[in-house]
């Protein structure tokens, strides 16, 4: 018998009770894939300024600037809201914008998931 609704792992095998959420590490074990982005900062970075924020792409740029005379070799996290407006683009473009999904099926182990434009479990 299928116990429906019980959380488990990338292989379909049921978790043991009080397990944490899944994670979406890389294959090979390596962590957190932040694929388009170089980091988790530079992925909470563009979080925050694009959604939470809403900053226009003068004030992206402004901000870019200052951070790039913060870092010893004048990196900047994005060159420019043109760079993070593409990054932003193709990780959405990669996931599926639903709020919320739910099913019922039978012989269905795994819960559904709930995830953001950037692919984060929420």
């Amino acid at each position: 018998m299928v116990n429906l609704g019980t959380p488990c792992d990338l292989g379909g095998n049921d978790l043991p009770p009080n397990t944490p959420p899944v994670s979406h590490d890389e294959p090979d074990g390596t962590g957190p894939s932040w694929h388009p982005f170089k980091s988790r900062a530079q992925f909470e970075l563009a979080d925050f300024i694009f959604h939470r924020d809403q900053m226009s792409g003068g004030r992206i740029d402004e901000l870019m600037d200052i951070l790039a005379t913060m870092d010893e070799g004048g990196t900047p996290p994005f060159s420019n809201h043109k760079e993070l407006y593409s990054l932003i683009e193709f990780k959405s473009n990669y996931q599926t914008q639903i709020s919320r999904t739910s099913l019922t099926m039978p012989h269905v182990k795994c819960l559904a998931r709930t995830t953001n434009a950037f692919g984060q479990i929420l």
